[in-house]
């Protein structure tokens, strides 16, 4: 990609207390569990991580602590290339706690405490980084960082920025569409999708948004593989059949592969078509993170895998 190109996520990686269970314990139960300490995740985190392994120059904005969590946070991003240097590095008693339980493929995510709050009123110099990427992708709320995220968005948008959502189900809010709306790409689950388009068919949905401006609206469906729906096509791209250990952030290395696609210049059948095998390598392993690859890898699963 062009050096003067770049991808911004707004977040960063989190750590993940992350446990294997033989089975899911009943009520009152007791049982002893496999611990595989901190590991880096969250949604922004890997999808910035696995987009900066497939040679897109990938940027985080965000603060992170200063304390050694915030560290080993730091050196995950740098490990994998991403462009720290527009992090604020900051102390704050506020602690998000994660804990990640994964038994029989499928995990349990329990969140305790709050997400710090900052609030940023950006700089000039933070305005014209942003108003010159390529692409920003993040949560569809982040009011916690950044103060009117909303009107953020939208002047964002104003400026011709693209921007890119991951929209899932704890992201309902009263003002959901007109941020929604802002995007120019837009990927959803499969619950995702029924939560906000409502009661009308898919497809009427994404017709609603295109009005708006929006793209491409791209809907996982799990093993399935994906739908994309833009204004000129709706097609479906099938998923690969592997034994799936571990689907914690298959999402979020389906959204990035497919992003970094659309940037390299692919059409979007073949952008979908390397976002599912990205996501099948994902789930085949224990972790927040094992779908950082490269392109190479991918291709060579694709010709030695089926749908």
């Amino acid at each position: 990609m062009d050096e003067g190109r770049y991808v911004i996520f707004i977040g960063s990686p989190v750590l993940d207390n992350y446990f294997l269970l033989d089975r899911w314990p009943a009520q009152g139960d007791k049982m002893r569990v496999d611990y595989m300490g901190k590991l880096c995740g969250g949604m922004i985190g890997n999808a910035a991580r696995n987009c900066a392994s497939l040679g897109v120059r990938s940027c985080c904005f965000d603060v992170v602590d200063t304390d050694g969590d915030g560290e080993l946070i730091m050196q995950a991003m740098q490990q994998d290339h991403v462009d720290t240097s527009h992090i604020i590095r900051r102390h704050h008693q506020d602690k998000l706690l994660s804990i990640v339980m994964v038994s029989g493929g499928e995990r349990n995510v329990f969140l305790s405490g709050s997400r710090p709050r900052h609030e940023l009123t950006l700089t000039p110099e933070q305005k014209s980084f942003f108003y010159h990427a390529d692409y920003v992708y993040g949560e569809l709320l982040f009011p916690w960082l950044i103060a009117d995220d909303l009107a953020f968005l939208q002047d964002l948008k104003a400026h011709g920025v693209k921007l890119v959502f991951d929209l899932e189900v704890t992201m309902f809010a009263d003002d959901w569409y007109e941020r929604a709306a802002c995007a120019d790409i837009i990927f959803t689950n499969e619950f995702g999708a029924d939560k906000f388009r409502g009661d009308g068919p898919l497809e009427a949905f994404a017709h609603r948004l295109f009005g708006e401006g929006v793209r491409k609206l791209v809907v996982t469906l799990g093993g399935k593989g994906c739908r994309v729906l833009t204004p000129q096509e709706d097609f479906t791209c099938p998923g690969y059949k592997v034994e799936v250990q571990d689907t914690t952030g298959a999402g979020d290395t389906f959204n990035s592969t497919f992003l970094a696609c659309i940037i390299q210049g692919t059409d979007d059948r073949t952008a979908a078509a390397f976002a599912n095998a990205a996501a099948a390598m994902a789930v085949m392993q224990y972790g927040p993170a094992t779908g950082i690859t490269t392109m190479e890898k991918i291709r060579h699963f694709m010709k030695t895998h089926r749908c």
